[in-house]
């Protein structure tokens, strides 16, 4: 590999370090986890979106999700409802002591999306957005 790559790759990981630092220190100041504070997150911008929606968005096992979903649940963060027409479904709304938390999470996220693309040219942000996207199809396609 040459070093521009792996270069780039540490800066990819650092990044991801550091931001996930960033945020996971917020989530605690709500005293919540950095998955139950993504969750929420998700849920308030897409109320109602199904279970397996909500894996699929945060990119998590269906068991782990609903681990998740239990916790948040039992803290009266969230609830599971049926859907109309598919008793099997259900979908997942914020319960309304929840808003003000799922508001100071949005907050606090956009903050650090402010942070970390200050003075970043919009230009930059779409080359930079094209490149980890093809990077990413390359890693799904086959091994070589």
């Amino acid at each position: 590999m040459s070093d521009e790559r792996r270069h780039f790759l540490d800066l990819a990981f650092k990044l991801l370090r550091d931001m996930r630092k960033r945020y996971d220190a917020e989530a605690k100041s709500l005293d919540m986890t950095l998955s139950r504070a993504r969750a929420l997150q998700r849920i308030q911008e897409k109320e109602g979106l199904t279970q397996t929606e909500l894996a699929e968005d945060l990119q998590i096992e269906t068991p782990t999700l609903n681990r998740l979903l239990d916790k948040l649940e039992q803290s009266d963060f969230i609830e599971r409802r049926q859907m109309d027409g598919d008793k099997r479904v259900r979908c997942i709304h914020l319960t309304e002591p929840a808003r003000p938390k799922a508001d100071r999470i949005a907050t606090f996220s956009a903050g650090i999306r402010r942070q970390a693309f200050d003075g970043v040219d919009p230009d930059d942000i779409r080359a930079a957005t094209r490149l980890i996207e093809q990077l990413i199809t390359n890693l799904d396609g086959p091994q070589s």
